[in-house]
């Protein structure tokens, strides 16, 4: 009997000591767990969109920088660079002047083929005037500038300064095909067909009063 008791005794002893040794394994089994999940949570990259300052319905680039009117004035003249709209859609221009104050659709007798064609017109304000943008073919073929009496620009001294303003190279422009009283025209100024510069002859001829660029012979 002493035996059996003995042997029981033995085996409850065992038994404990089994359970003893479980227990840490368990244990470190559900530390490494846990720190594996923490390392994985930080892996885990973050969408651009959930990061501070994101906002993906921000507008970024210049087609943003062109949204409003006068931001591509030049402050010390009034002026802009004419080469951004010439050529250009009607929805580029209107992404570098603005919003039109006024549009109209017609057509027109082209000189260079005695045909009709079909245009729109828009018209927008500048600090120095109001810039009339004529499309055809979908592209802006005839701008026209006109100056506010109040501007300082005289005809025909400041042409080739009111020239360089509008972002067109004066080298490029030479003699003048044609220069009167009243006007002066230049061709292929930076690949441009016409560029024509008028005083406000009859009441105001000193005064440089309008700007015309047609940028092929096919629209003039």
């Amino acid at each position: 009997m002493k035996q059996i008791a003995y042997l029981i005794v033995a085996i409850a002893i065992l038994t404990g000591c089994t359970t003893e040794k479980t227990q840490p394994q368990d244990v470190f089994a559900q530390r490494t767990a846990s720190v594996q999940g923490q390392q994985e949570a930080k892996e885990t990259p973050v969408p651009d969109t959930a990061k501070p300052g994101a906002n993906p319905e921000q507008g970024t680039g210049a087609a943003a920088a062109g949204s409003e009117p006068g931001q591509i004035e030049n402050a010390a003249t009034g002026l802009f660079d004419i080469t951004l709209i010439a050529g250009k859609t009607e929805e580029e221009v209107s992404a570098v002047l603005g919003t039109p104050i006024q549009s109209e659709n017609g057509e027109r007798i082209l000189t260079s083929t005695e045909k009709q064609m079909p245009y729109r017109q828009n018209d927008y304000t500048v600090g120095i005037g109001t810039i009339s943008v004529i499309f055809m073919d979908g592209k802006a073929v005839r701008i026209k500038l006109s100056i506010e009496k109040g501007a300082p620009y005289k005809y025909p001294d400041d042409i080739m300064k009111v020239m360089g303003a509008l972002g067109l190279t004066v080298n490029s422009a030479g003699v003048p095909a044609k220069k009167d009283a009243v006007s002066a025209s230049f061709t292929y100024v930076d690949g441009f067909y016409l560029l024509e510069m008028k005083s406000d002859s009859p009441d105001n001829p000193g005064h440089l009063g309008e700007v015309v660029l047609i940028t092929e012979d096919l629209y003039e």
